[in-house]
């Protein structure tokens, strides 16, 4: 360390220049929430002055701190509220720089003269064993037990910091996919009524609803005395927004068109914050996101073949 320097806590990749914060490295455990907030902050920065981030990012990026279910939800809030679009890298085309490729290792590189050995009988041992791997390769392997070890080896296995990595990104859009499928008003209702025949005993509880043992989440019971009271005031949220969507169109202006959609959006998302909190299964929303897409293809052919029959009657 040089003399002078101020020594960092372990960890954490920060560098503060005139009231800017750059984000250099994966933080994985920070320890001050100043930090965390600060990483945060710095993110939503980022997303603020291009009017993206991607998901690779958030996965690098984010705090852990930030990763647990109530966080990353008001999280992606704030990123929606703000107006940043959550896209994949290879959607943003020229805004993403690709990764250098990795310097391949050529026979000459770190070279090293073969050992010679010598059997019991004075033989020499072969120990290049580059020529019998080539043509085991090219046999037929019909023992399945041998096949799979054989494709097993050649998979390398994860360091720690890419399982902490993976299970990050794997959690991060497990979250995106649940809330933007319950956004929708006719999946917040299916939610509801799963939910009902949970409260109601014609579903099983630990079937229907994901119990985690880990600190600081709710357990079975807390959920089963959260359950009648979320899904009251869900009910009501959903009530206003037909409400005020047979009130948006009868408005004229964009101004306040734009508002009671805004006001709309907000709604949607507090319920589906209340619905978070009890748990549901993701085996249970995949079905209505399946069912929603079904119906949005039905509504697109309905439309296609209602502009079909208006050419035909101005035609006749």
């Amino acid at each position: 360390m040089a003399r002078g320097s101020t020594p960092k806590p372990a960890g954490i990749g920060l560098v503060v220049m005139k009231d800017t914060v750059t984000v250099e490295t994966p933080l994985i455990g920070s320890g001050s929430q100043e930090i965390v907030d600060a990483r945060v902050k710095a993110i939503l920065d980022l997303g603020t002055s291009r009017g993206y981030l991607t998901y690779e990012e958030l996965n690098e990026k984010l705090p852990d701190e930030v990763v647990s279910p109530d966080k990353l939800d008001s999280l992606l809030m704030r990123i929606d509220e703000m107006g940043i679009r959550l896209i994949d890298e290879t959607d943003i085309g020229d805004f993403v720089k690709q990764p250098k490729p990795r310097h391949r290792r050529t026979k000459d590189d770190h070279a090293v003269e073969p050992e010679v050995l010598l059997d019991d009988a004075g033989e020499v041992l072969d120990l290049n064993l580059d020529a019998e791997i080539a043509e085991a390769a090219t046999k037929r392997i019909d023992d399945p037990v041998r096949m799979y070890l054989t494709q097993m080896g050649e998979i390398p296995l994860l360091t720690r910091e890419q399982e902490i990595a993976l299970a990050k990104k794997i959690e991060i859009t497990r979250k995106i996919f649940r809330s933007k499928v319950l956004e929708s008003d006719y999946c917040l209702q299916s939610a509801v009524e799963i939910l009902q025949q949970v409260d109601d005993g014609d579903l099983p509880f630990d079937r229907t609803m994901k119990i985690s043992t880990d600190e600081g989440m709710a357990d079975k019971g807390t959920i089963g005395q959260r359950i009648p009271l979320n899904l009251g005031t869900v009910r009501g949220m959903l009530a206003r927004n037909r409400d005020q969507w047979d009130a948006l169109r009868e408005l004229k202006g964009k101004k306040e068109q734009e508002e009671l959609r805004l006001s709309i959006r907000r709604r949607r998302r507090r319920a589906v914050k209340l619905l978070e909190e009890l748990a549901l299964r993701t085996s249970k929303v995949t079905p209505l996101m399946k069912k929603l897409s079904s119906i949005s293809t039905k509504m697109v052919e309905l439309e296609e073949r209602i502009e079909e029959l208006k050419k035909v009657r101005d035609t006749g």
